[in-house]
């Protein structure tokens, strides 16, 4: 099998969005607008103490400034709830991104001692669909919501929008009124970088948080964003789109009968992502019905009822997945009639063989390993798997660690990160590497070990006993990639000896 044909895509992805970074740090650089729901009435935005109080009037005066003088303008949203249209607008209100547009959330605001101090994380910055404040859990008592919380016009400069909640979309409405209820790429050509948004508790018949248009030749870029608690009545309870970047990106306890996390109907560029806790009747973590999927360094545990846990592919669709850790219910991958799947030093945590529907589909994998993730804390505090609080870093001793497949820097202007922040290369060690590229250094899954491995330590208690020698020889009979202690890609006799070595040298 040969994907190369396909692969110049991920080239292409991250140069359009290295355009998408480009361009917003330029429109910022034009006329700024400040708004605050806490100022006083009667601003005109041109500081923080005049900031506008709704953030649909600075809109509107933002795009009729741009229609009369051209350039970008940026507006510098402080912390509290914004809601679109004016008090009798109806449900076809929406935030609506055009060219050159800027909009930064999670600003301290007008009664801080520093009101342009910014943390999305601490003033949370909120577009909420809720016209009435009475949403109920559930996605109840939402039939008087927007349909569109953000709507992504057709730009000529792309919007950038950075720094928000964003809520309460309820997109139940036919055709373009069905999908996407956090945010709407409403043109085919309608492009946007979304960084450090988290878009949550939306519901639509197609695309819960994100939806394009059905023919889509835009490309919408989430970086460091997160998709949380979002539903589809059908397909695409995070996302459905027809192109996408997603880029440090989680995705986490969305559902849809199709596509939990996303579904992609044309080509999907995942790097470094964390989808997990998903469900659905087909394609819990990813569905691709049709087009190209390329997974890169991203952990995937999701549960379909029926199947593709973590992947599906349907419609003659293509992936390459590669440094990417497969953890959800096994089989982890469904390949479909004439659908093909590359997989490059992945980590299954159960067998990697997928689904084959018939003689038409196929699976070539190359040095991949069948092993114990070893995640941090996979139950979390709540003690339930597959909830945001889930910890899905990993712990010493971890087959991922050194042995991923090293991809540069998504695009030039971003440092390389793992989807927690932390540096995405580091060296354990502890572990002989045994990985492509950085010098074997670059862990599979989506977060970066940052410690030091004591191999002797094999169940992980902090101790060295009898019991590690136990541990071990589990994983040796298993013959899971735990209990390959030389890291040749093989579990022998010469792994005993190895791991009785250092047993009795005990850790550093």
């Amino acid at each position: 099998m040969n994907l190369v044909r396909n692969r110049g895509w991920s080239g292409r992805a991250a140069a359009c969005v290295g355009l998408l970074a480009t361009a917003a740090a330029v429109h910022g650089q034009g006329r700024v607008l400040h708004v605050d729901d806490d100022a006083p009435a009667g601003g005109d935005g041109q500081s923080w103490s005049s900031a506008f109080r709704s953030l649909a009037e600075a809109l509107q005066l933002a795009q009729a400034w741009q229609a009369q003088h051209g350039g970008g303008v940026c507006l510098k949203v402080a912390q509290g709830t914004y809601v679109p249209g004016h008090p009798d607008s109806d449900r076809h209100s929406t935030f609506l991104l055009l060219s050159g547009l800027t909009l930064r959330g999670g600003f301290a605001g007008i009664n801080a001692a520093n009101p342009d101090e910014n943390d999305p994380g601490r003033f949370a910055t909120v577009l909420s669909g809720d016209r009435f404040g009475d949403d109920q859990p559930g996605f109840l008592n939402r039939a008087d919501n927007v349909l569109h919380v953000v709507t992504i016009g057709e730009p000529v400069l792309e919007p950038a929008l950075t720094g928000f909640t964003i809520r309460g979309g309820h997109a139940d409405g036919e055709g373009d009124h069905g999908r996407g209820a956090g945010i709407r790429a409403a043109h085919p050509h309608a492009s946007c970088a979304v960084v450090n948004c988290v878009i949550t508790d939306n519901y639509a018949v197609m695309g819960g948080g994100f939806a394009t248009s059905p023919v889509a030749s835009g490309l919408t870029a989430f970086i460091g964003s997160s998709f949380v608690a979002n539903r589809a009545e059908m397909s695409g309870g995070a996302a459905w789109f027809g192109q996408a970047y997603f880029e440090n990106c989680t995705m986490v306890s969305n559902e849809a009968d199709h596509g939990g996390g996303a579904y992609s109907h044309g080509r999907a560029m995942l790097a470094g992502c964390a989808v997990w806790g998903n469900t659905a009747a087909r394609g819990a973590g990813v569905y691709a019905a049709g087009g190209f999927v390329e997974l890169t360094a991203c952990t995937m545990v999701n549960a379909a009822a029926q199947h593709g846990n973590d992947l599906l592919l349907a419609g003659g669709a293509a992936a390459v997945v590669r440094g990417t850790i497969l953890a959800g219910r096994a089989p982890h991958v469904h390949v479909g009639d004439s659908c093909a799947m590359e997989s490059w030093f992945n980590l299954a945590a159960d067998s990697l063989g997928p689904t084959l529907t018939s003689a038409t589909s196929v699976f070539v994998d190359v040095g991949s390993l069948v092993g114990s993730p070893r995640f941090a804390d996979p139950l979390g505090l709540d003690g339930v798997a597959g909830t945001p609080d889930d910890d899905l870093r990993l712990l010493p001793n971890s087959p991922a660690i050194d042995a991923g497949v090293f991809v540069s820097p998504w695009f030039e202007e971003q440092l390389n990160l793992d989807a927690a922040g932390a540096p995405r290369v580091v060296d354990d060690p502890g572990m002989p590497n045994i990985g492509v590229g950085a010098g074997g250094a670059m862990d599979i899954g989506a977060y970066e070990f940052q410690g030091v491995s004591c191999r002797a330590d094999h169940n992980g208690d902090g101790q060295v006993g009898v019991s590690d020698i136990f541990a071990f020889l589990i994983d040796w009979f298993a013959q899971r990639a735990d209990a390959d202690f030389d890291r040749d890609r093989q579990t022998g006799v010469a792994d005993i000896y190895g791991f009785l070595t250092a047993w009795f040298a005990g850790c550093p």
